[in-house]
């Protein structure tokens, strides 16, 4: 039996052998036996390696004739040995638990699941089930080719894992909890403010989140909220408060939870979160980065009396040098310029019409008298968009 279910599969029928076969079938089989443990239990694993790899419906071990011939066919104690090895086998390798049994025998204790036994003993569909598995890396991606059944996991790992998710929302349904849209919720857990149970190490959208965690989230804010607030023409929605502050929606959340906004009211007949509101102003005085000294290209432009085309000029032409630094509102970069850098290009150079201004005279009639004397621009006043001169020269 053992022989002819190494030669022609689990479910060969001995009886249908030649005598050629069965003489075969005899050798074979005698060589596995006479392995001992070793070589019965390899065995078994080639067994249950062509039930993954094929499409019947029944376990590895009761699609085998060699499982049915000793549970059915012999009581022959001789078999005793062979029925014991196959038992431990099933139990070690095989998602089998309480509730199955082998040669009329209880499993007493399971220490595999597939992806089915796991779905029917928690509660739950074996789609999610599965990818829940994979999301937390329990099974592999080679698994997604094999069928519910045959996708085995480690019982004590699989049964923690989906008892700690009792009560799991997806990306989706945890948005619908707690009344905010999608494009906000994802931005709050981009953020950092809201934390999934288990990351998706796929994509973001195979994110999956407690709801216990949501709703001590939701708490934390509503905590906050001032009752008696009057909501004035400086407060606003999270979302809106973020866009005039110029800063992210999981900030303003993050400063609520900590306590640090002192004007967080509510609007009535709202839900979720999207009714809470903030004061615009408070948060932009917390949200305020540090000021980096510098002065901005606009501020240049009303410093040197000049129009944007020429301070852009300047920079290009290496007259003027920059700095990149973070706006302390708007946070983005943008090109600055020191106060001793300008006050130092001051020094040493001025247009025609400051020159005019400080002299008290026409800037035209000034130009003419320069040209009589032979003063030329610093540069060419079409590159500049300026007529720049030193002062060195003028003087």
């Amino acid at each position: 039996m053992v022989g002819g279910s190494e030669i022609r599969g689990p479910q060969v029928a001995i009886d249908s052998l030649a005598d050629p076969e069965r003489w075969e079938a005899e050798a074979v089989g005698f060589d596995i036996l006479a392995g001992g443990e070793v070589e019965i239990f390899a065995f078994l694993d080639r067994l249950q390696s062509s039930f993954l790899d094929g499409h019947v419906r029944h376990g590895p071990i009761r699609c085998s004739g060699l499982y049915e011939w000793l549970a059915h066919q012999t009581d022959d104690p001789a078999c005793d040995p062979m029925r014991e090895l196959m038992w431990r086998h099933a139990v070690e390798t095989l998602p089998i638990g309480p509730g199955d049994t082998l040669f009329g025998r209880e499993v007493p204790s399971r220490k595999l699941h597939s992806v089915r036994s796991a779905s029917l003993e928690h509660g739950l569909h074996p789609k999610p089930t599965r990818r829940l598995l994979r999301e937390a890396g329990l099974v592999d991606e080679a698994s997604d080719r094999l069928a519910d059944d045959r996708v085995v996991v480690d019982a004590g790992e699989a049964d923690r894992f989906l008892r700690g998710i009792a009560g799991t929302m997806s990306q989706e349904a945890a948005a619908r909890h707690l009344a905010i849209s999608r494009t906000h919720f994802m931005l709050l857990v981009k953020g950092g403010v809201i934390q999934p149970r288990i990351a998706g190490a796929v994509r973001e959208a195979n994110h999956v989140f407690l709801q216990v965690d949501l709703d001590a989230f939701r708490a934390a804010l509503l905590k906050a909220v001032d009752r008696g607030l009057a909501i004035s023409e400086s407060c606003a929605d999270m979302p809106t408060a973020a866009k005039r502050a110029c800063c992210s929606l999981a900030e303003i959340v993050q400063l609520i939870i900590d306590g640090r906004l002192q004007h967080v009211g509510l609007r009535e007949g709202m839900k979720g979160l999207g009714a809470l509101t903030v004061d615009v102003e408070e948060v932009r005085a917390l949200v305020r980065g540090e000021d980096h000294g510098g002065l901005a290209l606009s501020q240049v432009e009303r410093n040197l009396h000049t129009s944007t085309r020429a301070v852009r000029a300047l920079v290009r032409e290496g007259l003027l040098p920059v700095e990149m630094a973070k706006n302390p509102v708007r946070r983005q970069i943008q090109p600055v310029v020191r106060p001793g850098v300008l006050a130092e290009f001051e020094r040493q150079y001025a247009s025609l019409q400051t020159l005019a201004r400080e002299r008290g005279i026409g800037h035209l009639a000034l130009k003419r008298a320069l040209e009589a004397d032979g003063i030329s621009p610093a540069r060419d006043p079409s590159v500049l968009h300026l007529t720049l001169y030193r002062r060195a020269d003028v003087t």
